[in-house]
């Protein structure tokens, strides 16, 4: 695939080789190192370019992001650097904005971008990760999975109403002044923001894999929940004709395979999600089949609630 550049073309254009030259006028003693590093810019800015260049859909664009790293770090105030910019964006249109490829970033099987962002709480002297997918077109990070105990216990020292509950469960007695506080008292170090829960519309739009309007019943599709051919649930959910579930809640990385467009897991069924105005999404393990809807909401004393973070983004960035 060419990517285009500037002047238009289907290629990366690069500068002219007749360019690196000694100029006279600016020519000095360390004259011979300085073209010597030009020459350099230059031959790493020509193999990047042919990399884009030669990038397709089903290529892993993970190489070229490195790259693209290393040459920014090598020359950071490199005039190539915008158009560098340019033909990636060009090439995968999914991809974050540029300050968020100095970390390791992935495409996920659903085709999203996905990241660990690593989240401290200074008072509480603890940090965590946490794996977020980048939403194009929205132009906001969101959780893979729903927030868990192991996340936070130990900053809001609550324990699970389960002793026995692995910590890679997720939390499951979450006030909303607790997901609250959580999200409040977090600092990404990356961008120096925080955490904060999603809108009912980001969630909805995330869930939903766009919209409005939503076209998905379930975050996975219109299926049924019950997956005849592979003789499993697509979502920890209650169904009092099978009897699957009996109030547990199962790991936050189960039911990955029927993740929502995004990839996102669990989405449906397990706990129930808090969003901005007290506003609870997704229904739980003692939920029925309809609560488990998109478009479904509830504004009641639920039990089993937790709850995902989407990152906070700098305004004035």
């Amino acid at each position: 695939m060419k990517v285009p550049g500037k002047p238009p073309t289907s290629e990366v254009v690069a500068p002219s080789k007749s360019k690196v030259e000694k100029d006279p006028d600016t020519f000095s003693q360390d004259g011979e190192k300085n073209i010597s590093s030009e020459n350099e810019e230059k031959n790493a800015f020509y193999s990047l370019s042919e990399k884009i260049n030669r990038f397709n859909n089903n290529s892993d664009i993970s190489e070229i992001l490195q790259t693209y790293s290393l040459f920014k770090k090598n020359w950071p105030q490199s005039t190539y650097l915008w158009q560098l910019i340019k033909a990636i964006k060009n090439a995968e249109k999914r991809l974050p904005p540029e300050k968020y490829w100095s970390q390791p970033i992935v495409k996920n099987r659903q085709g999203y971008f996905e990241r660990n962002f690593k989240i401290v709480f200074k008072q509480q002297h603890v940090s965590n990760f946490h794996r977020m997918i980048y939403i194009p077109w929205k132009n906001f990070w969101i959780d893979k999975y729903e927030v868990s105990w192991r996340q936070f216990e130990p900053v809001e020292n609550v324990k699970s109403v389960d002793a026995n509950k692995n910590l890679d469960y997720p939390v499951d007695n979450a006030t909303y002044n607790q997901a609250v506080s959580y999200c409040s008292k977090s600092l990404c170090l990356d961008t120096k923001c925080g955490l904060r829960l999603p809108t009912e519309e980001e969630w909805n739009y995330a869930a939903a894999g766009g919209g409005p309007p939503y076209n998905r019943k379930y975050p996975w599709g219109g299926e049924p929940l019950f997956d005849e051919e592979k003789n499993t649930y697509r979502a920890n959910y209650y169904d009092p004709i099978r009897g699957v579930s009996k109030g547990i809640t199962m790991p936050i990385d189960s039911f990955e395979e029927y993740a929502c467009p995004f990839g996102c897991v669990n989405m449906a069924g397990n706990v129930w999600e808090w969003v901005e105005g007290k506003i609870q999404k997704g229904g739980s393990c003692i939920s029925l089949i309809d609560k488990l809807e998109i478009a479904r909401y509830s504004k009641a004393d639920e039990i089993r609630v937790g709850f995902r973070c989407i990152l906070k983004e700098d305004k004035n960035d």
